[in-house]
């Protein structure tokens, strides 16, 4: 009788262990795919932020405030709906309201431009189908907005956890390489990303008097400003270039 209870002890260890371990291979399986569905939900989410700052901008010009609705919770997959994807979005600053204490370098302020500068700060999740969180990423955005197509551009990004993360989230506007001054001293190489802005006269056009100051030349250049603003992104703890 004591045999018969130990045979059948044992194999309930051995049942219970292969439960427990097919358990865990089931998890890690779950895990892995979500982080996979992370992964590509973290560019949906920032599409969806650009196509709505677009429309902002497209409506209501580049000096309006904005603000970012969240992106609802969707299928990851067409082919199923066992994982589940969304985002938040905080706008957390901009060189539209002004003050602060980080700098925007290079904005083209020329009218047909208009460039400003916002931080935004952007959280993606994955659920399962029933809305469980399961991952989620946080990541810091700047984005350089205009007055013309494509309205709003993703410049930089960073993950919110990243203990060294840089101030800027990268390179802004890039700097000017005939002038090394003006380039950040801690950047590991030099683009000119600036926007350049001219305009030709044109005498034939109505309403002109039919002269040029410079004929068929240009007779106006803008020139990139710096404007002082406060970039929410680098308000958190432990942020440092």
């Amino acid at each position: 009788m004591l045999q018969v209870l130990f045979l059948i002890g044992a194999l309930t260890l051995v049942v219970s262990t292969m439960l427990e371990t097919q358990l865990l291979f089931a998890k890690i399986a779950v895990r892995r795919t979500a982080e996979a569905y992370l992964a590509a939900a973290g560019g949906l989410a920032t599409a969806a932020m650009l196509r709505q700052l677009a429309g902002e901008i497209q409506a209501n010009g580049p000096a309006s405030t904005l603000t970012v609705q969240p992106l609802a919770p969707q299928c990851a997959s067409t082919a199923a709906c066992a994982f589940k994807i969304a985002a938040t979005y905080a706008v957390t600053g901009s060189t539209v309201t002004g003050g602060g204490t980080d700098v925007a370098q290079n904005l083209q302020t020329d009218v047909l431009a208009q460039e400003a500068r916002v931080s935004i700060s952007m959280v993606v999740s994955v659920t399962d189908a029933a809305g469980s969180p399961l991952l989620t990423r946080s990541e810091l955005l700047t984005v350089r907005t205009f007055a013309a197509p494509p309205y709003a551009a993703v410049s930089g990004a960073a993950d919110a956890a990243a203990p060294t993360a840089l101030v800027a989230e990268g390179d802004t506007a890039g700097c000017d390489p005939s002038a090394p001054s003006t380039c950040d001293p801690d950047a590991t190489t030099v683009d000119d990303t600036r926007i350049s802005a001219s305009r030709v006269c044109q005498p034939l056009m109505p309403g002109n008097s039919g002269s040029c100051p410079v004929p068929n030349g240009p007779v106006y250049e803008g020139n990139p400003v710096n404007t002082a603003w406060q970039n929410g992104n680098i308000a958190l703890p432990g942020r440092a270039r």
